[in-house]
């Protein structure tokens, strides 16, 4: 694959990424996850300290100084969605974690 290939590819997944955590992140500043993390046993508060570094890793994603940082926060915060589901018996959502985390997986390689 050669180096024009390989970067569009990382904007393209850079351009996902940045769609679901800023839709993520920004409902979670809303309020409109509380409902769901307090059903998990989280606090609003902790729904909303997601939400805010979802929102402020998209940036990162932009900069080679920063990429890595921003995929690493992503495939912490997935490794935690992903337990919560699975905790939560909700095998369902957990094809709403894997797919981040295989992009940012796909992303950091090509980086």
């Amino acid at each position: 694959m050669n180096s024009k290939t390989t970067k569009v590819i990382k904007w393209v997944i850079s351009g996902l990424l940045t769609i679901q955590f800023l839709a993520a992140g920004l409902a979670k500043l809303t309020g409109s996850w509380d409902g769901m993390f307090e059903r998990w046993g989280y606090s609003s508060a902790f729904a909303f300290a997601i939400g805010m570094l979802e929102v402020l890793l998209v940036p990162g994603l932009y900069f080679s100084i920063t990429i890595r940082y921003s995929i690493m926060l992503i495939l912490f915060i997935m490794a935690g969605a992903i337990y919560t589901h699975i905790m939560a018996a909700e095998s369902v959502r957990l094809f709403h974690n894997v797919t981040p985390k295989g992009l940012a997986d796909s992303l950091y390689i090509l980086h």
